[in-house]
């Protein structure tokens, strides 16, 4: 959602109901409620990449250096 608000692709929603929902699971500025939050965790292996060429941010997961060397856990979520 941040990249999607960065990039302007997203409008305010204030919903009637946020009221009920933790200030901490609301974006201040209205852009979103999540009542569900996902916990995604980037790890990677110490042995094939060191510290000092870890991706920092999800941009640098695009390097070609990381082409076809990634895997996702499939959740039953």
């Amino acid at each position: 959602m941040q990249v999607f608000k960065k990039r302007g692709l997203l409008q305010k929603y204030i919903s009637a109901e946020a009221k009920a929902i933790p200030e901490d699971f609301q974006d201040p500025g209205g852009y979103w409620t999540n009542v569900h939050p996902l916990s995604m965790v980037t790890a990677y292996n110490t042995d094939q990449v060191k510290p000092q060429d870890a991706p920092r941010t999800y941009e640098d997961l695009l390097k070609p250096q990381f082409k076809g060397k990634m895997s996702m856990e499939k959740t039953g979520i």
